[in-house]
């Protein structure tokens, strides 16, 4: 197979060579061949180290773009993707992380809009309030509680559904996967349009454009009539058929807009959704669904708290905001970045003591039952990476139980046939790099080698060593 490839590669190599030089020259085989000059500069990137910093960079970049959080973008690569973080990758992140919100300001025109998603800023009947109302302080660590259970009981049914989704279509065509999405489109479709029909409790009065919120029969506002009288707004149908974002920010702005009943009902419906839909075929994401049905159930246990005495004059928002993310500390476990992800989206300071209180409180009960989703992603897709923490199952065996006792090395400099013969005599996959000193450099893989041979990267005229 490939080493008999690999042995038939070197041999014509040799042969073109010796016999035709002028087309060796032109294939780059020659010793200063263009390829071989720009393979040599490029060389420096062409590492495992450099490969993953690079995805850890650009999943910064992604984030921070996403959001218009440059620093939260860097915190979530720093606590989600990476598993080394030197210094020397801060700056870099930074510098990607700060270029990807400066080109989506420079798409929009704006700079004060630099991210595809934002978040308003939320206003409270008095900022003094969330100073002061130390009392909440248990109420933040109970939503955070709720947050980590049911991001637990999420991240539970998931990896069992997606275990089994992946057993499924082990041997089966694409049609099956295209045929799961129309059912779920389906489903989806049927629930989404008949709910809002279902109750009379969703259609409420609209109100004037010019009052300050989104009521409002104009077609460019988020309220959507949907079967319901005139002068009428349905807003489960606003929620459910308008903009994403828009809902989200109405929702986290006033939910006393809103019925509780509507709320608690597109909570729970489209966490439902989301435990099926998520890892389909569909191409769809985690974090915004996750802020909908965060922010729907904090919003509605504001406005069941604020029926106590205690809590009369409390901001339902608060506790909308302080559910969004709850869940997403339950669900994703990246308490740091969430924190500030949140603060920059939103641009208020005011709120950091019950983000906090609740996010650090569902990370730990959610870490009591199992890992993040990120985590259980890679552990089904059997992704090699290296997680922080070192179970107690590992201290049953060493590494020298696994590492081999004679281990074939190889030089920074070494000869082709020398490659060749190392290739044709072993069948491992890495082979451990060593200096003239005999200190370790670092690992190379077999494919890299043999891509190596075959773009004929080499050096003439100097023994190896």
């Amino acid at each position: 197979g490939g080493l008999t490839r690999t042995g038939r590669l070197m041999s014509g190599i040799r042969y073109l060579r010796s016999s035709h030089p002028s087309v060796a020259r032109y294939l780059g085989c020659s010793r200063n061949g263009c390829t071989t000059k720009f393979v040599s500069y490029m060389s420096a990137l062409r590492n495992d180290g450099e490969r993953r910093d690079f995805i850890s960079i650009g999943s910064a970049c992604g984030f921070a773009s996403a959001f218009g959080a440059p620093i939260g973008g860097i915190l979530f690569s720093f606590e989600e993707v990476g598993s080394h973080f030197p210094s020397r990758m801060l700056w870099r992140t930074l510098v990607g992380t700060s270029l990807a919100t400066f080109m989506i300001a420079i798409y929009f025109g704006d700079l004060t809009k630099y991210g595809v998603l934002t978040l308003d800023s939320i206003d409270t009947p008095n900022d003094d309030v969330l100073y002061n109302r130390f009392t909440e302080i248990p109420l933040y660590a109970l939503i955070g509680t709720f947050g980590g259970l049911i991001g637990a009981a999420f991240n539970a049914f998931w990896r069992y559904w997606q275990g089994k989704r992946t057993r499924f279509y082990k041997n089966r065509g694409n049609l099956w996967r295209i045929g799961e999405v129309a059912m779920l489109s389906v489903i989806t479709s049927v629930l989404l349009f008949t709910l809002p029909l279902s109750w009379d409790f969703v259609c409420r009065d609209a109100k004037d454009a010019d009052d300050d919120t989104f009521y409002s029969s104009s077609t460019e506002t988020f309220g959507s009539m949907f079967n319901c009288n005139t002068n009428q707004t349905n807003e489960m149908a606003s929620i459910f058929f308008g903009s994403r974002e828009e809902a989200i920010k109405n929702i986290l702005k006033n939910p006393e807009e809103f019925d509780e009943r509507t709320l608690l009902i597109t909570g729970v419906l489209f966490l439902i959704l989301l435990s099926f839909t998520f890892g389909s075929a569909i191409p769809s994401g985690i974090f915004m669904p996750t802020i909908l049905i965060g922010s729907s159930l904090g919003g509605y246990a504001g406005i069941v708290l604020k029926r106590i005495p205690l809590y009369s004059d409390m901001s339902a928002s608060t506790f909308s905001l302080v559910g969004a993310a709850a869940l997403l500390g339950g669900i994703q476990r990246s308490a740091v970045s969430l924190c500030v992800i949140i603060m920059e989206g939103t641009g208020e300071t005011k709120f950091l003591l019950p983000i906090v209180v609740t996010t650090v409180v569902s990370k730990w009960v959610g870490d009591l039952f199992n890992h993040g989703i990120y985590e259980i992603g890679m552990e089904l897709k059997h992704y090699p990476y290296l997680e922080h923490h070192v179970h107690r199952s590992y201290d049953q065996h060493t590494i020298g139980e696994a590492m081999s006792r004679n281990v074939t090395c190889l030089r920074a400099v070494e000869k082709a046939e020398t490659i060749e013969a190392v290739l044709n005599d072993t069948s491992h996959n890495g082979f451990p790099v060593l200096s003239k000193a005999g200190n370790f450099l670092g690992i190379v893989r077999r494919d890299q080698l043999v891509a190596m041979l075959e773009s004929c990267v080499f050096i003439e005229g100097r023994e190896g060593g």
